[in-house]
């Protein structure tokens, strides 16, 4: 059984910003919202509450029909471009009362998940310039396309709307070139097959200052968001979505290789995310193990043997030493007590 913390295409996790706002975009042009949100199992009134919660196969679904309706392969880049920065609440807030360009798109990478809990933004930054990598939490299928034409989109118009600069930022992207006109959108710094989907901006861009830049109203937003991170359940962090796929192979653990693949990502990227959260791959395992050993002695008469078997010990005496490691006690002590 998964722990309540997993997380998975069917939980209702995700808040409706984002679907909310491709389908009134989508509006603006034209189109029915009926129509665009067809076997989602949501009305437009949903739409207008902040607290409606959606599962990523609902979101899913709305892309999907939107696409259909839109007719080209561009809807992406439509949409993102038409995203305004304050739109985002007390994240654009946070962004636009920052002191340079630099602190600003910083700001916005940390805060996303407050308004997509799925992506995430892996930063990485040298003497010449920052780069920006987009993430799934979780694989993104036939829709990634859609969502990385809307986030890199999205990215160049923030930084026009911070700043003024109209081509600061480079793109890469993993598909290959659609008959898109990404240069038209995005400008003339695009590069398609790459690794990663990520773009950069040069250091001397980053350093601009914001004629917006206010600390204390800057300071007040990332109070908030901060706030606001905090109580995000541990499944909307990458650590929750590790912690699934260890629950569901207590018997035969994958390596950190081997997660990564089933996850989507590099060996590199699954370290650094979860180092970003204070977490390694190692100490997940642990975790899981002492949690999982420490429910199955509580809550049934199994065999201690049995147990250590599910947990993926082939050695009864491992299994006792490392349970005694992170309770203090044997596996037998702890069930007598």
């Amino acid at each position: 059984m998964l722990p309540s913390t997993s997380l998975n295409p069917q939980d209702r996790v995700l808040p409706l910003y984002f679907p909310g706002a491709l389908v009134h975009f989508l509006v603006r042009h034209d189109f029915q919202a009926e129509h665009l949100l067809e076997r989602s199992g949501l009305d437009p009134t949903a739409l207008e509450e902040p607290e409606i919660r959606a599962s990523f196969q609902t979101v899913r679904r709305i892309i999907r029909n939107c696409e259909q309706a839109w007719g080209r392969p561009d809807l992406g880049l439509h949409f993102g471009a038409s995203l305004n920065i304050l739109a985002l609440g007390m994240v654009g807030q946070a962004a636009f009362a920052s002191t340079t360009l630099g602190e600003a798109l910083t700001t916005i990478a940390r805060y996303l998940a407050l308004r997509d809990p799925l992506l995430h933004y892996q930063i990485k930054s040298d003497e010449d310039s920052t780069t920006f990598a987009l993430n799934g939490i979780m694989e993104l299928g036939d829709v990634r396309e859609f969502i990385t034409q809307a986030a890199f989109a999205a990215s160049k118009a923030f930084v026009k709307q911070l700043s003024g600069l109209e081509n600061a930022t480079h793109f890469k992207m993993r598909s290959e070139r659609l008959p898109v006109d990404y240069a038209g959108f995005l400008g003339a710094h695009v590069t398609f097959g790459a690794a990663d989907d990520c773009f950069s901006i040069e250091r001397e861009f980053l350093d601009v200052p914001l004629e917006t830049a206010n600390p204390i109203s800057a300071k007040e937003a990332r109070q908030y968001c901060d706030a606001e991170m905090a109580q995000m359940g541990e499944a909307m962090r990458f650590g929750g979505v590790v912690r699934t796929l260890l629950h569901s192979r207590l018997s035969n653990i994958p390596t950190e290789d081997e997660a990564a693949r089933i996850l989507g990502h590099s060996a590199r990227n699954l370290r650094r995310r979860l180092a970003a959260e204070k977490q390694t791959y190692r100490g997940l395992i642990r975790d899981v193990r002492e949690q999982s050993a420490i429910s199955m002695l509580q809550g049934s008469h199994r065999r201690i043997e049995d147990i250590a078997h599910e947990l993926g010990y082939r050695n009864v005496g491992n299994f006792c030493r490392a349970f005694k490691r992170w309770t203090g006690q044997s596996p037998s002590a702890f069930r007598r007590d």
